[in-house]
C-alpha cells in the first residue's frame, strides 16, 4: 500500500512493479486553499506561523501569498 510518498519515491525508477493486490493513489496535481489574510487584517488578528523550514507553511491559508511560492507551483505543476 502506498499513496503519495510511495509514488513519489518510485518515479525516479526505470520501472516500477506492482503486484495485483497492490493498493496505491496519485500524487494528484491540485494544491488549493483559501486566503483569509484581508479578513484577518480587518478584524486585527495577527498570523504567527513558526516553521523548520523556509517553504514548511508555503499554503497555510492564514498567511499571505508570496509570488515566488505561487512560481515555483506552476513550475511543479
Amino acid at each position: 500500500m502506498c499513496a503519495s510518498g510511495g509514488y513519489y519515491a518510485a518515479a525516479a525508477a526505470d520501472k516500477i512493479y506492482v503486484d495485483k493486490a497492490s493498493i496505491v493513489g496519485s500524487i494528484g496535481v491540485l494544491m488549493d486553499g483559501f486566503g483569509f489574510t484581508g479578513l484577518m487584517d480587518k478584524l486585527g488578528v495577527q498570523r504567527r506561523l513558526h516553521t523548520l523550514g523556509a517553504n514548511k507553511g508555503a499554503f497555510d491559508p492564514f498567511s499571505p501569498e508570496l509570488p515566488a511560492i505561487d512560481a515555483h507551483a506552476q513550475e511543479i505543476a
